[in-house]
């Protein structure tokens, strides 16, 4: 995080796991799903039944930021009219339920290819966004909550990726040599 400027945008790297993740992308829905209704969601409703969709906290914890979104609250209170409760619902219904009010992200292009090591063929994406929460799942691996602003490069395959970003830069691509370069 930029400790100068707090709110100020800094560079991320994402996982794009699958087609649907990149369509996303590149239509500017920015928003991470973990394809599965939030745990206190399912706690509230074993206890009360509730199919009132503002019974269904927008943050994870108390006093926190809203991590979740208004429609996913909706489309979990939809599934369960729907499907029922404790049923499989379908992935395209999960990706709803489990949106996010941003995205889930990484401060290095390390820590993006840790996450991808068992996604098969992702693509990467690097953007400037502003932080939303660091208390996520991922939050273990580097992981944190990010609403994007600018598209910076991507998204691209694992190799192009590596190339530009791999580990020898942190922060931006590797240096190229210049276009006279001949190489020894």
């Amino acid at each position: 995080m930029n400790t100068e400027a707090p709110n100020s945008p800094d560079v991320f790297f994402r996982v794009l796991a699958d087609g649907i993740d990149v369509r996303r992308w590149n239509t500017r829905a920015f928003n991470s799903t973990h394809e599965q209704a939030p745990l206190e969601w399912n706690i509230i409703y074993e206890k009360t039944r509730s199919e009132r969709p503002e019974d269904y906290p927008l943050s994870a914890r108390p006093g926190g930021p809203q991590v979740f979104t208004d429609r996913a609250r909706h489309a979990f209170v939809d599934c369960l009219k729907r499907y029922g409760y404790g049923q499989i619902w379908p992935r395209e219904a999960r990706i709803r339920v489990g949106e996010l009010n941003g995205t889930c992200a990484y401060r290095g292009p390390q820590a993006a290819l840790n996450y991808a090591r068992d996604k098969g063929e992702p693509f990467f994406v690097v953007f400037s966004a502003t932080l939303v929460d660091e208390e996520i799942p991922e939050k273990p691996d580097g992981g944190v909550l990010v609403r994007p602003l600018e598209n910076l490069d991507g998204p691209m395959p694992r190799l192009p990726f590596l190339a530009k970003w791999g580990q020898s830069s942190a922060s931006g691509p590797a240096p190229r040599p210049p276009a006279n370069h001949e190489p020894k």
